[in-house]
């Protein structure tokens, strides 16, 4: 598989989450910190100190949300902390914010998912996943649902703040890793993912896109040398237009090259594939105006232009 050159690259490393706060600032979070970095040139604008090391981070309306069993709100352009989420016991593994009704998701390894107010940091909903850690979450469009993927490999969507649940479909039943990728697009469609497959057979797709509980695509996965790959993160762009999923091509070989595959997202037709020589492709984001593609990996951040 033929290595593929960033556009730029971005000397911040250790990065475990990343997001566009604006065209120009990328936030990063690396260690107990959030690292602000200007796009155009790579230099640090600022630190925002986040506590105890965590997982994901998500922004919006100038907000970077971070933290670990406890969840913050900080302003990315000073690093303030303006609102807290107090209530998981355990820590926190996946967030997502609803452009509508300022809402807040996140799940944690305490098995709840948990719904709140982004602005007070008041607790609207808890919601029990039984005995496993609910490992992904994602807005409907409208943020009258909400959906997750705990380590049943279970896609389940819910009212809010009802907590009623609406939905529940299982991803991937032949999958042997307890890893899921999940991400919603703005027209109300979703995809998920499992993190390892085997000898994939002829017709199993490993990724798949829902639309109302139901399978409405499944992208053409491109043809392997093996049948070993793993599903890594996945992310529609900001439009809706497109897919793209990190996959882990032959990740029992020494090769260690990671592929970034992008899909048109409404017709499944494969665009184009991004290789990287590196053992981990963290996360992925595009920009505001989908014109950038960011891979944090395990030394830098690579940037890809879309336009």
């Amino acid at each position: 598989m033929k290595v593929s050159k960033p556009d730029r690259v971005l000397k911040v490393a250790d990065v475990s989450s990343l997001a566009f706060a604006s065209k120009a600032e990328l936030v990063a979070r690396t260690g107990k910190v959030v690292e602000v970095v200007d796009v155009a040139t790579g230099a640090s604008q600022r630190q925002i100190a986040v506590g105890p090391e965590g997982y994901r981070i998500t922004t919006i309306d100038g907000l970077v949300f971070a933290g670990h069993k406890t969840l913050a709100g900080y302003e990315v352009a000073t690093g303030k902390k303006v609102v807290s989420f107090k209530g998981h016991t355990q820590e926190v593994l996946a967030i997502a914010a609803a452009h509508e009704r300022k809402l807040l998701a996140t799940g944690s390894a305490d098995n709840t998912l948990r719904v709140w107010d982004r602005t007070s940091g008041a607790q609207l909903a808890k919601i029990a996943h039984g005995k496993r850690s609910v490992v992904a979450v994602a807005f409907a469009p409208d943020a009258k649902s909400v959906y997750s993927v705990d380590a049943d490999e279970a896609l389940r969507c819910f009212e809010v703040p009802s907590g009623k649940r609406k939905l529940e479909v299982q991803i991937d039943p032949d999958s042997r890793s307890d890893d899921a990728v999940l991400a919603a697009s703005i027209d109300g469609r979703v995809v998920t993912a499992v993190g390892s497959r085997t000898n994939e057979e002829p017709g199993q797709q490993p990724v798949r896109i829902w639309k109302d509980g139901t399978i409405a695509a499944s992208p053409a996965w491109p043809a392997l040398k093996s049948g070993h790959f793993a599903v890594r993160s996945a992310a529609f762009s900001t439009r809706g237009e497109l897919l793209v999923v990190v996959v882990w091509h032959d990740y029992n070989s020494s090769s260690r090259v990671m592929a970034i595959e992008l899909w048109d997202a409404k017709t499944a037709k494969h665009v184009r594939r991004i290789a990287l020589s590196t053992n981990r492709i963290f996360d992925v984001a595009f920009s505001p105006d989908d014109s950038l593609l960011a891979a944090a990996t395990s030394d830098h951040i690579a940037l890809f232009d879309l336009a």
